[in-house]
């Protein structure tokens, strides 16, 4: 049973659907069911979620309403009411998780050092200590100007956080970014994201088939799926020209696209409709749209396309190893840690479309190479990624903190 009682924030939270906010998810679970007194604090985002909830003891989620202005602006404008709400409630946390530091980081450790209490930064996206996440977006590259306007900025910024913060590194392309911004060794703890291998798991060959039928997915077809937000920077127009390609060649096979854009200004989810209604794909591909439950479609799926552009970790395609799937994927950011070549499936060079066709192709003239990978991929998963030892370690880091304090 764990003492230490820990504030977890982060921007949004479920049931809103994305990698960070799931595994947020299922982290707070692993972590209050060892005996740990959680709370979490983000955004409502939706007025009909409730303000306050405990879905089992030990666990509590506090949500606060969004100013009005918008969401995009909303994570910034909502920073007062965060830190009013951590203010009234100093007495009631030892430790505080900040997942996701780009805009919560400075004011948070601010405060932090007002009230005595030591924090935890972790990195959900490649570039938030280095600050490239402003000047290097998605499907644009570098930008000078802004880089040339906010790297000053920033660098202040992080004189804070490296004197105020520990920093938590899910990958060695965090920790070589933690490095390189100057975070002493010592002041980083390297905890790779949890997978929930109770859950994700494989299929038998009876259950693959009742779940095409109830999701009305083609029958007797190679399936490959992506699942995930449908937003620039995870490659998702190349994976379409390669769809595009592999149709026009006569390649056997549906695309099945698991995610919606949700409105945020990075979607390009009706891009990506257009392009499939313009090139004539729509009886190739289905757009299963937003799910909160991705499980039913990788258990009935055969490989998992991953063309993402820039990853710190990538939890969707350890969640299709665990139900079996070999993945074919890009060795963006930490993706060749996370998803080895030929130990999670094929690994090709970011951004190669050939690469990245050659690599479905194999797979799908070469079912026992699938078997094998999908098997080997599974294990991998269960052996590194499984939500007991990522929970145990993540006790160790909060207890470590608060007894140095």
């Amino acid at each position: 049973m764990s003492s230490t009682r820990v504030l977890l924030l982060i921007d949004l939270y479920p049931p809103f659907i994305g990698g960070a906010e799931t595994h947020a998810a299922h982290l707070a679970e692993a972590l209050v069911a060892r005996g740990l007194e959680l709370t979490v604090l983000t955004r409502q985002f939706q007025p009909e979620l409730p303000a306050e909830e405990q879905p089992r003891e030990g666990l509590r989620i506090l949500r606060l309403p969004d100013p009005p202005g918008g969401t995009r602006w909303a994570k910034y404008s909502i920073i007062p009411a965060f830190l009013k709400e951590l203010r009234a409630r100093k007495d009631e946390y030892d430790l505080l998780y900040v997942c996701g530091f780009r805009v919560l980081g400075w004011p948070i450790c601010g405060l932090a050092k007002q009230l005595n209490t030591p924090v935890l930064l972790r990195e959900e996206v490649l570039g938030e200590l280095s600050g490239a996440f402003i000047w290097e977006q998605p499907g644009r590259g570098e930008r000078a100007a802004l880089k040339m306007l906010f790297r000053p900025l920033v660098q202040i910024r992080n004189r804070r956080l490296k004197k105020r913060a520990h920093f938590l590194s899910i990958s060695s392309a965090v920790e070589e970014e933690f490095l390189e911004a100057g975070v002493p060794k010592e002041r980083i703890r390297s905890i790779a994201n949890g997978i929930d291998t109770n859950k994700f798991k494989p299929a038998d060959p009876e259950k693959r088939g009742e779940l095409r039928r109830e999701l009305s997915l083609p029958q007797g077809e190679l399936l490959f799926i992506y699942t995930g937000k449908l937003n620039q920077g995870k490659g998702l127009q190349l994976l379409l020209q390669v769809w595009k390609r592999w149709v026009a060649e006569g390649q056997p096979g549906h695309l099945l696209l698991v995610g919606a854009g949700g409105g945020q200004w990075l979607s390009c989810e009706q891009e990506l409709k257009d392009f499939v209604e313009q090139e004539q794909l729509k009886e190739r591909v289905t757009f299963a749209g937003y799910q909160q439950q991705v499980l039913p479609f990788l258990q009935c799926a055969d490989v998992f396309v991953f063309a993402s552009e820039a990853e710190s970790f990538g939890l969707a395609p350890l969640e299709a190893n665990a139900c079996g799937l070999p993945a074919v994927s890009t060795d963006a950011g930490a993706l060749a840690e996370t998803v080895p070549d030929m130990e999670a499936g094929l690994s090709v060079p970011t951004g190669d479309a050939d690469a990245f066709y050659q690599g479905m192709k194999r797979l799908a003239e070469d079912a026992e190479l699938r078997v094998e990978l999908g098997r080997k991929a599974s294990e991998r998963v269960r052996r590194l990624y499984g939500f007991d030892a990522i929970a145990e370690q993540h006790l160790q880091a909060f207890a470590a903190l608060t007894e140095a304090r």
